[in-house]
């Protein structure tokens, strides 16, 4: 058995160097001579940015929120039934009888 996983190992690692050695790109070859990009002219500035409203700022949005009804609700009658509707009466224990039936009665 462990022949059988030492070649395993071996056979997997030369399987694994072949792989990386086969689908490796040819780094020490000659390099392709690359033209340079052409020089892009900068866009003429549009009259849309200068019409459009600068961002509006998170202190100015929360200034603008009223958060009062959040913080502190509308306070509400007190209504309902109260959990204890029903008059609490002591509980009678039930005397124990002198004799105990056998289970065959």
């Amino acid at each position: 058995m462990n022949r059988f996983l030492a070649g395993a190992a071996v056979w997997g690692f030369v399987g694994s160097v072949a792989y990386f050695a086969l689908t490796r790109s040819d780094a020490t070859g000659p390099v392709p001579a690359q033209q340079p990009a052409p020089a892009v002219a900068a866009p003429a500035p549009s009259r849309e940015h200068e019409a459009l409203k600068p961002p509006v700022l998170l202190a100015d949005v929360i200034e603008l929120t009223d958060l009062d009804p959040l913080l502190d609700p509308p306070v509400r009658a007190a209504g309902g039934v109260p959990f204890d509707a029903e008059p609490v009466v002591p509980v009678q224990a039930v005397q124990a009888p002198e004799r105990i039936p056998l289970s065959v009665d």
